[in-house]
């Protein structure tokens, strides 16, 4: 009996919101899947490329790490190119790709979404590449968590109805408030949107110091344990926290 060919993935990781740990997220996801040569990770982020420079252990493998630059020449968003690209990579051998948005490339998501097409229209883009599209909205506490839920709820009505969403709660952000975790845990039950928690590691620390040094550097798994054993029993449990 023949098998069904395995369904390509595409895991749209976004925030309009700076700062909250999109690219941290990717990072710990990129490590997990360190030696699975069946995943790609794209930097949608034309102004910092922070993954790029994040991700440079996986730089010099094949079509491990990859860019895609939304600016057209006047050095604005053009959104239709992500469909362009999207098309160009559900051609490749990989299974699953990552695409880490920047702050202004996410804010364009939702009117992607809503404006040059609506959800059902998307669907049908979906199905007729043969992949799988999954929303992945990082969140953050403290003074980031209105605009950050805020986003979410964009996200949920644009696509809600028809793509699975994941909410990525930034543990690190919510230490010092838990009812805003309470909130947006009751927020995501309501719109049956799946939780995740990630970074879970106490800020202004040594070991945290190490951890970001790293991170910043490209460092793979071979510089975590360089690091020493404690940042790579940290990293070893922030990795084994994520589920994508």
């Amino acid at each position: 009996m023949e098998q069904s060919a395995v369904t390509k993935k595409f895991n749209f990781i976004i925030q309009a919101k700076g700062g909250v740990g999109k690219s941290f997220l990717t990072y710990l996801i990129a490590i997990k899947h360190e030696e699975d040569d069946s995943r790609t990770f794209i930097d949608v982020d034309s102004s910092t490329k922070t993954s790029t420079a994040q991700l440079r252990f996986l730089a010099e493998k094949e079509l491990r790490l990859a860019e895609i630059d939304l600016l057209d020449s006047y050095r604005k968003i053009a959104r239709d190119r992500l469909f362009d690209s999207i098309q160009q990579l559900s051609s490749l051998n990989n299974e699953v790709f990552y695409l880490d948005f920047g702050a202004p490339e996410s804010e364009q998501v939702p009117a992607l979404l809503t404006m040059d097409l609506n959800q059902d229209e998307l669907k049908q883009f979906e199905q007729y590449l043969g992949v799988e599209f999954l929303f992945h909205v990082v969140v953050a506490g403290g003074t980031a968590y209105t605009s950050c839920v805020d986003y979410l709820m964009k996200i949920y009505k644009a696509v809600g109805n028809v793509f699975p969403i994941m909410v990525w709660i930034n543990a690190n952000t919510f230490q010092n408030f838990p009812q805003q975790q309470e909130e947006c845990l009751a927020v995501a039950k309501k719109c049956r949107m799946s939780v995740e928690h990630f970074g879970d590691i106490e800020p202004n620390t040594d070991l945290a110091s190490k951890i970001i040094n790293n991170v910043e550097r490209g460092e793979g798994r071979s510089g975590i344990l360089a690091a020493g054993w404690f940042a790579k029993t940290k990293m070893d449990k922030l990795v084994k926290a994520i589920t994508i």
